[in-house]
């Protein structure tokens, strides 16, 4: 692949590499063309492993292809600086380098900013919890011996006593228990701040993802992992984050209230309804299905998610005038709030059922399940 079988290879060269392993046609392989392929096979492997940091892997593998091609092959011009190529084609050694270093630098910087918000967080959340730890000992303690006064009084027989133990044991219960409340409080306030960087560090990741090339939102694998993470820190944040499914479909729904597949056009549409409406830069939209679309949304009330979703759909009906009668959209929105209890298939799961009751109430609509 690297040489002209129909040229003879140089006799120096064959004398240079006498370890050269013979081919089938008696020629040997030159050293330059042993390490031209063995720099376009360490670029190919460089793209095919590489992952989404500063740039998305996908966009990596391509420019790792496309400089091992340009090494191994040539650019298939004179170089205007260094002259004439060996075999006339230019091989831009000192851009390869320059790419490489650049990638490997951009690495380096990605992994040390997200190892040390990662490192940041997790020492946040350790100290909350010993925190946490030594303030329920030392109330656990204090109602130890309050009711180890109380059991004294009542071997003692002594109703004064006894009403006075419990009446301490009782402050001093709700005392702990307010306590309690008030650092979970402290603690929730200090982690939903930690978890803010984490989230706008992780919409600054997903910029750079690859989407669905019809709807222009992100693919299902990246609604997976967004599912995955919100599940995972729900619990910890001020607000608990909602999930919302639209159900699309184009044209009138039948007498079951089943619509027919929706077309591409009205897919379409009905994302760029659903990119103007949720405009926040850690609000997370996703086709997460054919005919289905997904939104995750943080730091929202009840109110203000009812509010974004009606204002959807008036979005939706008003885009649906500029269409053909079979591409009008018909959706059905679900909503789901994260509840302590959820994983990512429960949460799912509730939302898709808020979609088949607002699909039973004859779609263009909504139904909550808070």
């Amino acid at each position: 692949m690297l040489w002209n079988r129909n040229k003879a290879t140089e006799p120096s060269r064959v004398a240079a590499a006498p370890a050269a392993p013979p081919v089938a046609s008696g020629y040997r392989v030159a050293e330059g063309d042993r390490a031209l392929t063995a720099i376009g096979t360490l670029l190919m492997s460089y793209g095919r492993f590489a992952f989404d940091a500063a740039e998305a892997a996908s966009t990596v593998r391509e420019r790792c292809e496309d400089w091992a091609k340009r090494l191994v092959f040539g650019d298939g011009r004179r170089s205007p600086t260094e002259g004439p190529a060996e075999g006339g084609v230019n091989r831009d050694f000192r851009g390869v380098e320059s790419f490489f270093e650049e990638m490997r630098k951009a690495e380096a910087a990605f992994v040390t900013e997200q190892v040390g918000g990662l490192r940041r967080a997790v020492i946040s959340l350790a100290r909350s919890l010993g925190n946490g730890v030594g303030e329920d000992r030392d109330a656990d303690a204090r109602v130890e011996q309050g009711l180890a006064a109380l059991s004294r009084a009542v071997e003692q027989d002594d109703i004064k006593l006894v009403t006075r133990a419990a009446t301490t044991v009782i402050e001093t219960c709700r005392s702990a228990m307010a306590q309690r409340r008030q650092r979970e409080a402290r603690h929730v306030e200090k982690l939903d701040q930690d978890l803010k960087i984490v989230r706008e560090r992780l919409s600054s990741d997903y910029e750079s993802a690859s989407t669905d090339p019809l709807t222009g939102l992100f693919g299902r694998d990246q609604y997976q992992q967004q599912l995955d993470q919100l599940t995972a820190i729900g619990a910890l944040l001020a607000e608990p984050p909602w999930l919302l499914l639209i159900d699309v479909a184009a044209g009138k729904p039948d007498a079951a209230k089943k619509a027919k597949p929706a077309p591409d056009t009205t897919l379409r549409e009905v994302s760029h309804c659903i990119s103007r409406t949720f405009l926040r830069r850690h609000d997370f939209a996703a086709r997460s299905g054919a005919n289905e679309l997904a939104v995750l949304v943080v730091d929202m009330t009840r109110d203000e998610v009812v509010a974004a979703t009606e204002r959807l759909l008036g979005m939706v009906h008003s885009a649906g005038r500029s269409l053909g009668k079979t591409e009008v959209p018909s959706v059905a929105i679900g909503i789901a709030r994260l509840r302590p209890a959820d994983d990512p298939e429960r949460w799912h799961g509730r939302a898709r059922l808020s979609v088949e009751r607002a699909i039973q109430d004859g779609r263009d609509g909504y139904s909550l399940n808070a």
